[in-house]
């Protein structure tokens, strides 16, 4: 819900990266977390829609994610 409220008051990807780079810039990670690069940890998680045009996908149920990735390895794959 929190992605949802922040889109009301910023553009959605102002509100994604409020709550991803922003805080592994908080946490110090950012040059080891959040980038999908060779030799990075990485998660990624593909939904069946566009956040930037729908924030609320992400408060919507688990079969909306298509696609899991954690430190590069598939860990649900519906594609």
């Amino acid at each position: 819900m929190e992605l949802a409220l922040n889109a009301e008051v910023m553009p959605p990807i102002d509100a994604i990266v409020s709550v991803t780079h922003t805080n592994e810039e908080l946490i110090g990670l950012v040059n080891q977390i959040g980038i999908l690069e060779p030799r990075k940890l990485a998660d990624l998680r593909a939904l069946d829609g566009n956040p930037l045009e729908d924030m609320k996908i992400f408060e919507q149920d688990l079969h909306r994610v298509i696609l899991v990735m954690k430190k590069g390895r598939i860990m649900k794959n519906l594609l």
